[in-house]
């Protein structure tokens, strides 16, 4: 059975609510910095055609020496 447009629209807007209460509880001090979070965020902004990148991620979250994993699409092949 194939996701509706609907459907598919409440998984997107989900994802993005985790990111932001992830990346918030980050920023906060309340969970410990995740690199993968971050790349992840990032990929999520890109996949919407929105320019974020990591060092952008790091100075919101305050994070400047903390070092992201870099992602080729070549490294998603296969993930669905």
């Amino acid at each position: 059975m194939k996701a509706t447009e609907a459907r598919m629209g409440d998984l997107h807007g989900l994802t993005a609510e985790l990111l932001i209460t992830q990346l918030g509880q980050m920023q906060r001090g309340e969970i410990e910095p995740d690199p993968r979070l971050i790349a992840n965020a990032i990929k999520f902004l890109k996949d919407n055609n929105v320019e974020c990148t990591s060092d952008d991620m790091k100075n919101m979250l305050g994070l400047e020496g903390l070092t992201l994993p870099e992602f080729k699409i070549s490294d998603l092949e296969g993930v669905s």
